[in-house]
């Protein structure tokens, strides 16, 4: 008895997991059949002319749409477009999905309205009207138009053409049809035929300077209007206009018409003329006062351990600039005497607009400020010697450089931003016993820009920029020209030409000049040798936008050709292109987008002006 009910039991159980099952299925095509498509129309009715976006809820998904009655609505550009009233269905089918709903079309009086609210016309000339209709500020597509003039004395119409033909007013009448519907919308426009009678001037508004000259550049405190005058189609030969101003305190103008800047505002002149004894006016003619605004490439350069900053040296003695605005936050300092406090200012680069002291004019400048400064060949050496983590600016060209070794050690790291605005360091010697020399030695994390290096390699391990890097952070070179002569037994060893000779850091280079006479890429001797770098080890080289004249190669042989990355325009310049071996550039041809203020790219191949 016990084995019979466990049976029983067993039977009822699979039988409840049958039709669970079978519920579970049954909810799940219950599920499917209710896949909405589109979101529902939350607007019960919907007015005549009026048009409702439809939003499918998956965008991707490319739904058919359909009107089962489509003399009372369609649906173009997924849109329900309301034609007549009464009721039609709107239906979404994607595959065997489909989704319904019933919307209603209700006339509640509205109609549509016309936009043209006057049409005025010159004797003998013709004017084509522009008609559109509108209902809720949506453009009713695919209207039309007819047009009737009321009185065809004073104008003609030919289609949509109309003429004046006689002095006088009269008015038009357009009607609007719609999708079949006849006069949908109708307006009475005012209809309005001029003589041809009027003042013409040579600009639609005039603009004049407080001043006539800042910092070379030149202003028009004055210009004169130039006038036309025309009645009934004819130019009036030597016609006498007279001139008034409505504010002089901001400008004057005399009987030519010569308009004279006065003070910073805007006012307005307008001319007269009496013809035929018929009296014409001009517009308000706008007249605008506005002092000159000067936007330089200026670099004016200030010492970072001086308290005060005098911004008429830099503009010159005529100029008594009044205050300062940082143009990349707004903040306004005040120029007393000639003088800004700068003590507050970390050193570095900034772009101010500079206002003279009666505010009659502003100059944007560059600024910067400099921890160190370098003037003559003995601050070079100490630049190199004792300023490490420091912006370092040049202020002038320095010549004859001759001698250069820095100091080296393992303290000894350059981490901070030289900027050679421009400038050039002429006549280096590298030089030494056994090479290891540079512009800087031991460097880090730092900047090199805008500046021009020339001279020459005598001995191993050298770099025109640097001898080593510390093998931390990044180096970045941008905006700067070499051009290095390689002495015969200069690359008897590793030595490196061009940038750096070893490091353990990443080089970024964008927007350089690198020219090397004396090297031969096929030269045994110079097997180390290269544009860039002599020993990379493990180096992370990228180059943008650069250029290199010569027969070398960009790095040493035995670098790791998976630590450097091309991204640059090369040209060779009297040798052989570079050739597609395992570190040699990739000829692109000559095309620059990066070189700033500091080249001229006139003649084709780019020359560095300093």
């Amino acid at each position: 008895m016990r084995k019979k009910f466990s049976l029983w039991l067993t039977v009822f159980m699979l039988a409840s997991l049958a039709f669970s099952a079978c519920s579970e299925k049954q909810e799940s095509e219950a599920v499917e059949e209710t896949i909405e498509l589109f979101a529902e129309i939350a607007q019960s009715k919907i007015e005549r002319f009026d048009s409702i976006e439809l939003q499918a809820l998956d965008e991707e998904t490319r739904l058919l749409w359909s009107s089962s009655n489509e003399s009372v609505a369609v649906i173009e550009d997924g849109r329900v477009v309301a034609l007549a009233t009464g009721e039609t269905v709107i239906s979404a089918t994607d595959g065997d999905v489909v989704q319904e709903q019933t919307v209603r079309i209700v006339d509640e009086g509205e109609k549509p309205v016309i936009d043209v609210e006057s049409l005025p016309v010159l004797l003998g000339s013709s004017y084509e009207i522009q008609a559109n209709a509108y209902f809720k500020n949506r453009k009713l597509e695919g209207a039309t138009f007819t047009y009737s003039v009321a009185d065809t004395s004073i104008a003609t119409l030919t289609g949509a053409t109309l003429t004046g033909v006689a002095y006088g007013e009269t008015s038009v009448t357009i009607n609007a049809s719609w999708r079949g519907q006849l006069n949908v919308a109708q307006k009475q426009v005012p209809c309005i035929v001029n003589r041809n009678a009027a003042i013409y001037t040579d600009k639609s508004e005039y603009v004049v300077y407080t001043m006539e000259s800042v910092m070379g550049r030149t202003f028009s405190t004055s210009e004169q209007i130039e006038t036309i005058v025309y009645l009934d189609n004819e130019r009036v030969q030597d016609a006498a206009v007279t001139w008034e101003i409505a504010d002089e305190s901001v400008a004057t103008i005399d009987q030519n018409g010569t308009v004279r800047a006065v003070d910073v505002g805007e006012t307005t002149a307008v001319g007269k003329c009496v013809s035929n004894g018929v009296e014409l006016f001009t517009r308000n003619i706008p007249v605008k006062v506005e002092k000159p605004y000067v936007q330089t490439q200026d670099d004016y350069l200030f010492d970072g351990n001086e308290q005060y900053a005098r911004f008429e040296n830099a503009l010159g003695t005529n100029y008594t600039v009044g205050k300062a605005v940082n143009v990349a936050n707004g903040a306004e300092y005040p120029v007393a005497n000639g003088l800004i406090d700068i003590s507050s200012f970390e050193s570095g680069e900034y772009r101010f607009a500079l206002y003279e002291n009666s505010m009659a004019f502003a100059a944007e400048v560059n600024v910067i400020i400099a921890d160190y400064i370098v003037r003559t060949a003995e601050d070079l050496v100490t630049m190199t010697s004792d300023h490490f983590t420091e912006y370092i600016a040049l202020a002038n060209d320095i010549e004859n450089v001759g001698v250069h070794k820095p100091q080296r050690g393992g303290e000894y790291k350059f981490l901070g931003t030289f900027n050679g605005l421009g400038h050039t360091i002429s006549g280096m010697q590298l030089t030494g016993a056994s090479g290891n020399a540079g512009l800087f030695s031991d460097v880090g994390t730092c900047t090199f820009k805008n500046v021009a290096i020339i001279g020459t390699f005598s001995a191993n391990n050298q770099g025109a920029l640097f001898y080593r890097a510390a093998g931390k952070g990044v180096i970045t070179v941008d905006n700067v020209y070499i051009h290095m002569t390689v002495a015969s037994d200069a690359c008897s060893g590793s030595a490196g030409v061009g940038g750096l000779v070893h490091t353990g850091t990443a080089l970024v280079m964008s927007n350089c000049i690198v020219k090397v006479d004396g090297l031969d890429k096929n030269e045994q001797t110079q097997i180390n040798c290269g544009f860039v770098t002599g020993r990379v080890k493990s180096t992370l080289v990228k180059l943008n936008d650069c250029y290199f004249i010569g027969n070398g190669k960009i790095s040493a042989e035995y670098a790791d050709e998976t630590n450097v990355y091309y991204n640059m325009y090369n040209i060779t310049y009297g040798n052989n292109v570079f050739e597609d071996e395992t570190l040699f550039a990739e000829t692109k041809g000559l095309e620059f987008g990066g070189f700033n203020k500091y080249w001229s790219l006139e003649s084709g191949i780019p020359v560095f002006q300093a």
